[in-house]
């Protein structure tokens, strides 16, 4: 069967839960009624869109109605098949089965009568919709046993009328001859407004009251709004049995609410529009003129694919272990046997690994117990951290809190863990689980994201990864296990181009291109603080001790005083030192800014991208982000002042004025880029491949876990942190064989 599907479908409560994965796959055991909307039809043969071919129960066969209510002059519009080899389907379709096989209701028209485009108002002229002929018996008798829809649709305008109700996608209907709307048995409709739409779901209450409950606003789009606009979107809208009502968007579950439901039997299934006829508006001699569209519902836009059961499903049979709140505590009995010292170690190598206290009697300890007394405290500590080759899972907490504080220090100029959970946290956690190279963590083309198999959390890559950080947040807040459910991506993206698609990432460097760390430090100022922020919190340098006043001073920017205060002294013993090494590298950075969008988002942005509209570069007038060479215009300002001193930066190279007598045996830079480069990428080469990297990663280790006194003396434990780097470098560059090392060490535990 073919991907654009329109199917109708019920499922008895004793069997499995049949509802399609968010692509698409699956298949429709137990299905009571189908339509696979791909008949052949020849051009004006019929007007029945597709017959029922389940064979199970009395056939719901469907039919498409045009009732003419558009202006006379543009007459009416005929049901369109997808029969005919090359057809080009204009605007003016009222409803058709596109060449991709999507059912298409209600879409906007061309004004064919000299008049100007009216949008998604002229749209509502159509009077067209799809029903059953006669009640849907075997769907009205869900009232008793729950129902469930699964619709993936493509919205194409928001349109409320003066009733504001909500626009009727598919519903059970009870408005068929009568002369207001009344509530449907159960029904999917678009409400809201533009740029702030929902879905709302109804459902028939025993007194006859509908009882609404709304998606989460801004989960969904439709083709009139700039993020997202136009995609695919999974609605799952359920009534259990015990009358609690719940609606998904791409697995992103609502609120729900309990009702007593009063379903009528003689319903009928439609769908794209209600079925109350139309008064007629009527000129000032009372003649009719128009239809008066404000009576109706109509729906504008494309269906691939809606299945009908008659059994609530409930946010496990939906979620399954993506249900928020999944990460549990265990309980433990007391022990009778007597405290060790072993066990006490245990203890606190336990804690110093997971952030968290536990109680004695935990039968993991008993574990680590065994293996300290053999004298293998490392393997006692895999036990918390987990070991692939070991097939060892680990405490989650260990990813969930100690790496993750670890990793939101470093993403942020306060150093701190009250933050959220960010893209720059989220790599961290990810590679230390998978024991990959963490030198990728440097110049890597990857991210992480979550895997919404396993956490229902908002997941749009434009909306919440790139503009916002709603789905590591949603994470981060879920009780969700975050080590496990987040899932490595291949390829950065960064911008978003005129239709709302992201691209490629045109100079990935892992964290050091991560949202986090360039909206932390790339936004306003020349770049600078971006590489201050990268010695300090990668090489655990900071800026005034890698200073070096004999390095050259020819790629200092422009925008520095050679004499500050008049005295070029000051410039050549002390700033000199300073700007040497970071204008040297900066131009690593130099296509990159922090630009604003809508409601003051901040997106991360480069030169080279791509993006268009209000997310590219301005590159000509007086407001100008971007100079002809595509550098960012703040790292040579003073470009209109005659100074005789300065290289303005031409393109993205860096060089490394830190390789001096001083500094070369503090960095020990290696590799091919020890000397300079181009771009980010190249940079985060330099960086990661350095002999200073592991060291610095080992103290970022050492400080967490250990948990040592402000203002300790770090160089009476470097040499013993330098040879566990060492080892580090040796097994793969592996976070993890740093912390069962470091807690083993008695440097640590003391």
């Amino acid at each position: 069967m073919k991907l654009c599907t329109l199917l109708i479908s019920m499922i008895v409560a004793q069997q499995a839960n049949a509802l399609r994965n968010p692509d698409l796959t699956g298949n429709d055991a137990g299905a009571a009624a189908v339509y696979t909307m791909d008949e052949v039809y020849a051009q004006g043969a019929t007007t029945k869109v597709n017959a029922d071919t389940s064979g199970v129960g009395t056939a719901l066969d469907l039919t498409a109605y045009n009732e003419g209510n558009r202006p006379p002059a543009e007459g009416g519009l005929p049901l369109l098949i997808n029969a005919f080899s090359g057809q080009t389907y204009t605007t003016e379709d009222s409803v058709s089965i596109d060449a991709t096989g999507a059912l298409s209701i209600n879409r906007k028209p061309n004004r064919t009568n000299n008049m100007a485009d009216q949008g998604y108002q002229s749209a509502q002229l159509h009077r067209t919709y799809l029903m059953s002929s006669g009640p849907a018996s075997k769907l009205n008798q869900c009232g008793t046993t729950g129902i469930t829809i699964q619709a993936f649709i493509r919205a194409h305008f928001p349109f409320n009328g003066q009733r504001n109700k909500g626009n009727t996608i598919v519903a059970l209907s009870n408005s068929s001859g009568a002369s207001e709307i009344q509530t449907p048995n159960f029904a999917i409709l678009q409400g809201g407004q533009n740029n702030s739409e929902n879905i709302i779901v109804r459902a028939r209450k025993s007194d006859g009251s509908a009882a609404d409950v709304m998606s989460v606003v801004n989960r969904f789009s439709s083709v009139r709004e700039a993020e997202g606009a136009g995609k695919l979107t999974e609605v799952i809208a359920t009534m259990e049995a015990s009358g609690k009502l719940a609606v998904y968007i791409n697995r992103v579950p609502s609120t729900t609410t309990v009702l007593a439901p009063g379903f009528l039997q003689e319903a009928v299934l439609v769908i794209g529009n209600e079925l109350v006829p139309l008064s007629m508006n009527t000129d000032a001699q009372g003649n009719p003129t128009t239809p008066n569209i404000n009576e109706q519902s109509n729906w504008s836009g494309e269906i691939h694919h809606l299945a009908i059961y008659c059994k609530g499903f409930s946010i496990y049979d939906v979620l399954g272990d993506a249900v928020p709140g999944q990460l549990a505590y265990p309980s433990f009995k007391p022990e009778k046997t007597p405290i060790t010292e072993a066990r006490r170690l245990a203890k606190r190598m336990f804690e110093r690994l997971t952030g968290v206290i536990t109680p004695i009697d935990n039968p993991v300890l008993g574990q680590m117990e065994s293996l300290i007394v053999a004298g293998k405290k490392v393997d006692a500590a895999k036990i918390v951290t987990g070991d692939n080759a070991s097939s060892i899972k680990g405490i989650p907490d260990f990813l969930n809190t100690t790496v993750k504080h670890m990793a939101l220090k470093i993403s942020n100029r306060e150093e701190t863990i009250r933050v959220p959970l960010n893209d720059m946290a989220a790599m961290y956690i990810g590679v230390t689980r998978d024991e990959t190279d963490a030198r990728e963590l440097m110049y890597g083309d990857f991210y992480y994201r979550a895997d919404t198999t396993k956490a229902s959390v908002p997941h749009d890559m434009a909306a919440d990864f790139l503009k916002t950080n709603n789905e590591l947040e949603t994470l981060d807040n879920g009780q969700w296990d975050i080590g496990r459910d987040l899932v490595r991506v291949e390829g950065q993206r960064l911008a978003i181009d005129s239709q709302g698609n992201t691209i490629p990432h045109p100079d990935p460097a892992g964290v050091l291109t991560s949202n986090a760390f360039m909206k932390a430090h790339a936004i306003m100022g020349t770049q600078r603080r971006v590489i201050q922020y990268t010695l300090m919190e990668f090489l655990c340098t900071p800026i005034a001790e890698a200073a070096d006043t004999s390095a050259s001073s020819s790629r200092i920017g422009r925008d520095v005083d050679r004499k500050p205060g008049g005295d070029p002294n000051k410039f050549e013993m002390s700033c000199k030192g300073c700007h040497t090494i970071m204008d040297g590298f900066r131009g690593a950075f130099a296509r990159f800014d922090i630009g604003t969008v809508e409601s003051g988002r901040m997106i991360v942005k480069h030169t080279e991208s791509g993006g268009t509209g209000m997310y590219g570069f301005t590159k000509t007038g007086n407001n100008r982000a971007a100079d002809e060479n595509n550098i960012v215009r703040k790292l040579n300002h003073n470009e209109n002042v005659a100074l005789n001193y300065g290289q303005p930066l031409t393109d993205a190279t860096f060089i490394n004025n830190a390789i001096g007598n001083k500094n070369k045996n503090l960095f020990g830079w290696r590799g091919e880029f020890a000397k300079g480069g181009t771009g980010a990428g190249q940079f985060g080469h330099l960086i990661g491949e350095s002999k200073r990297y592991p060291q610095c990663l080992a103290r970022k280790v050492y400080e967490q876990i250990c948990l040592p006194p402000k203002g300790y003396n770090y160089q009476e434990i470097s040499p013993v942190l330098n040879n566990i780097a060492s080892g580090f470098e040796s097994n793969g560059y592996k976070i993890k064989y740093l912390f069962q090392q470091i807690i083993a060490n008695p440097v640590c535990l003391k």
